[in-house]
């Protein structure tokens, strides 16, 4: 049997997702597809784009239980008061993050970011995400002292692995249908995060598309096979 993380924290071989869906509080057609599909739970897990317009979306959710944690989105060097007043600004909304992601994957352009972005997951004691990252960054970083070796998560739980289905393709509601469900089939015992990028705006089509596979019932029959949770139930 696999030694995952998924059976360390006491998921045994199961086939675990995180259905995490990005940028929250950056269009208000985003906010709805979001917020909905936390209140139906066909999302698990959402994070908020601070640097925008979150105002609404926070006040909306603050009074729900919900996992929602802070998107960060910097190309500053010198990031850490800008990741702290980010996350104060959540607080101070009433929405305490659970976890911290990273927007585009802007906190690991250089390693000096991704340094104080680790140390800041580890000062607020919450759980922080990267993204799959290339042998070369491997490699630099490690020039620099700086490990990234299996980095899925930090402070003692981890993703054993993660997509975004975005960049899976389909160029029509029922090829990103069929990729997903292929996808799906691929999906190992352990923990998998699938990061969405969802709205209500018909315009954004792929956006869109990605909202509305959990309307449909072969998706819905598929997802019966897994057990679904999110960052905050992981870290209790």
């Amino acid at each position: 049997m696999a030694n995952t993380w998924g059976r360390h924290l006491g998921f045994k071989d199961e086939k675990v997702l995180i259905l995490h869906a990005d940028d929250a509080g950056s269009d208000p057609d985003v906010d709805t597809a979001i917020f909905e599909s936390l209140q139906q739970n066909i999302i698990q897990s959402c994070s908020v784009l601070v640097k925008d317009y979150p105002d609404g979306f926070l006040f909306k959710i603050r009074e729900y239980d919900y996992d929602v944690g802070l998107h960060f989105h910097t190309t500053k060097v010198d990031c850490l008061h800008q990741l702290d007043s980010q996350y104060k600004y959540m607080v101070k909304k009433g929405v305490v993050p659970t976890h911290i992601d990273s927007h585009q994957g802007t906190v690991f352009m250089v390693p000096e970011i991704t340094r104080t972005y680790i140390a800041y997951g580890n000062y607020r004691n919450i759980p922080i995400l990267a993204p799959s990252i290339k042998p070369s960054t491997y490699r630099r970083y490690r020039d620099v002292g700086l490990r990234l070796d299996g980095f899925r998560g930090y402070k003692g739980i981890r993703v054993d692995d993660l997509f975004i289905l975005s960049m899976l393709g389909g160029e029509s509601f029922e090829e990103k249908k069929h990729i997903f469900l292929a996808f799906l089939d691929t999906v190992k015992p352990g923990i998998t995060e699938v990061i969405l990028h969802i709205s209500a705006n018909t315009n954004w089509s792929k956006w869109f598309w990605e909202w509305k596979l959990f309307e449909d019932k072969d998706v819905l029959e598929k997802l019966k096979g897994f057990t679904l949770t999110n960052w905050k139930e992981l870290w209790r």
